[in-house]
């Protein structure tokens, strides 16, 4: 089947967005699929896929943009997505709301079908009023669509609650390409792997851990935020994608840092979380519903933590760190693929 995934990642990168569409379309051309990406290019294109863990393949057609400029790489994109677009009928699995309707105004639906892909509500504010700009664009994006995929039930839930709609419409959540295996010999301590924007929590979580006697390793976010947060404690770069699993390793216990917001409560099915599961390590993860949803459905179990609260997240800490090896988890990015394939084959 011809597949376009309607995104403009930046690659290589080690954002959980660019390594969540890279690794579903690779999954899914390992499916038989003929998969199409255009993607912006990074700052190493020529260690692209040694970063992101992959290998290429023959049935996976990835473009990066000739140039960085951002204007030319956006002329670039809109005439590579029409020469897709004039092809044969495909499906197209839609990330990127404005980007979609922008493809269908330039160049009409045709036969294509469009699996729209979500992983928020943007027309809902934090305050809970509708921004009606955005309410239509959403509007818009449903009335061109055949279907309709969220990464998690609470995502689901909220696009019913807020829009009308007939198309089918299902929960595909995110998957890890780490293999389970034993922790290294000298593993320490508590680690965080991931960026460090304030939704997430991050000052309660380094309030915590300065209170704890024992290592701790932030692994991720920028510079800016790394400097935002001091050196008091341990703040490191983000690793390539593909050296993930072998710093997992390095680790007692994994922490996912999550918030006392909307997205940590509803909107989310976090990469991590999934990189978590498929190692033998004790999790400590914030009781929020997309957690509880995911250790519900996949079996998982996880030292819960009340988010920003600095003392709950040192309890579970602890009960962490005296906790034996779990049994890993994996939801693997084949698996993910046999669900997008199934939705594709309901709407052909």
């Amino acid at each position: 089947m011809r597949v376009l995934h309607l995104y403009r990642p930046r690659l290589p990168d080690t954002r959980a967005q660019s390594i969540q569409v890279l690794r579903t379309c690779h999954a899914l051309a390992e499916q038989g699929h003929e998969v199409t990406l255009f993607a912006d290019r990074g700052d190493t294109p020529k260690e692209l896929w040694q970063q992101m863990g992959l290998q290429p393949h023959g049935r996976l057609s990835l473009h990066l943009a000739p140039a960085r400029h951002p204007g030319l790489a956006g002329v670039w994109f809109r005439r590579s997505v029409r020469e897709w677009w004039n092809g044969p009928p495909g499906i197209v699995l839609a990330r990127d709301k404005k980007r979609l309707i922008q493809a269908i105004k330039a160049n009409g639906k045709k036969e294509h079908r469009i699996v729209l892909e979500t992983h928020e509500l943007d027309s809902l504010k934090p305050s809970g009023q509708t921004d009606t700009a955005t309410f239509s664009m959403e509007q818009k994006c449903l009335a061109v669509s055949d279907a309709l995929i969220a990464n998690c039930s609470g995502t689901l839930s909220a696009w019913q609650a807020h829009h009308q709609f007939s198309i089918p419409a299902f929960v595909c959540h995110n998957a890890t390409h780490v293999q389970p295996r034993a922790q290294s010999t000298d593993a320490e301590g508590v680690m965080v792997m991931g960026s460090m924007r304030k939704n997430k929590g991050v000052e309660a979580i380094l309030t915590a851990v300065q209170a704890l006697d024992t290592r701790f390793r932030w692994v991720g976010g920028t510079q800016t935020e790394r400097n935002q947060w001091g050196n008091q404690i341990h703040l490191e770069a983000p690793v390539p994608h593909a050296e993930v699993e072998t710093v997992l390793t390095q680790a007692k216990v994994l922490l996912l840092p999550l918030g006392n917001n909307p997205f940590s409560h509803q909107f989310t099915s976090p990469l991590k979380l999934w990189d978590y599961l498929a190692t033998e390590q004790p999790i400590v993860a914030a009781n929020t519903k997309a957690v509880i949803e995911i250790c519900r459905d996949f079996a998982a179990e996880v030292f819960p933590y009340e988010p920003e609260d600095p003392v709950s997240i040192q309890q579970a800490v602890r009960r962490a760190l005296e906790a034996p090896k779990r049994k890993p988890i994996q939801r693997t990015w084949a698996t993910r693929a046999q669900e997008l394939s199934t939705v594709f084959m309901a709407v052909q």
